[in-house]
């Protein structure tokens, strides 16, 4: 079985909160970058290309463009195993990290994430930032129930899909080729931007048992 999960909102997935000094690193970086070198980052130039890269899983990246320290707006006693926090970075407790590389290892990057509380407190549990580096393309649009999903050409030969909303009955609508995602655990897919995550049978089954919190997430339909 395949289980979608949309983007994560708020509360203890979501954490409002900073990165201080990050965007002035990366910027910092930039300025003493040849015009060439800055080049080869696109129209908008090497920090607008690592924030991008981190908020679409488009890694991985160096060690000195990944952010390292998070200050939360608001205390949190609690925190769930899979958070999505500021400009689009996913973190992961130390417990979720172990899961997924003992099923998946060196698919993905993760790097140690310092959380620390308004009063300067920090949170006592390891995280880790994490981009979900494995891209497939199994999403099967005609097999799938056309009221639980809409699609649209973004460029010559290439469409874009998303689901209609988050439910079960909608992700239950969603055809996933099994043919295709075969023994993957944790992918994104390449054209179907929502669900956001796609996570194995195996691997919801291990984080409930390891009783961690992670956001909803529903069942999709194999073929």
């Amino acid at each position: 079985m395949v289980w979608g999960m949309e983007r994560i909102g708020s509360g203890i997935y979501g954490p409002y909160g900073s990165f201080p000094g990050q965007q002035e690193r990366l910027e910092a970086i930039e300025r003493q970058m040849s015009a060439e070198k800055n080049a080869e980052y696109g129209s908008l130039g090497y920090a607008a290309f690592v924030n991008e890269s981190i908020h679409k899983d488009n890694g991985p990246l160096p060690e000195d463009a990944l952010p390292k320290r998070f200050v939360a707006k608001q205390r949190y006693n609690a925190l769930g195993s899979l958070l999505l926090i500021a400009r689009g970075v996913r973190a992961v407790d130390e417990k979720l990290k172990d899961i997924i590389e003992r099923l998946e290892p060196g698919v993905h990057q993760f790097w140690p994430l310092q959380i620390v509380m308004p009063n300067g407190d920090e949170y006592p549990v390891q995280y880790y930032g994490m981009m979900v580096l494995r891209r497939l393309g199994s999403f099967r649009p005609d097999q799938s129930d056309p009221n639980c999903f809409l699609g649209q050409d973004i460029a010559p030969g290439i469409r874009s899909y998303s689901s209609y909303g988050v439910s079960k009955k909608i992700n239950a609508g969603l055809a996933m080729s099994k043919a295709v995602f075969g023994n993957s655990h944790l992918w994104r897919e390449q054209e179907l931007r929502t669900p956001t995550l796609l996570l194995s049978d195996a691997l919801i089954a291990e984080i409930k048992k390891a009783g961690l919190k992670i956001p909803k997430h529903f069942p999709l339909k194999e073929v």
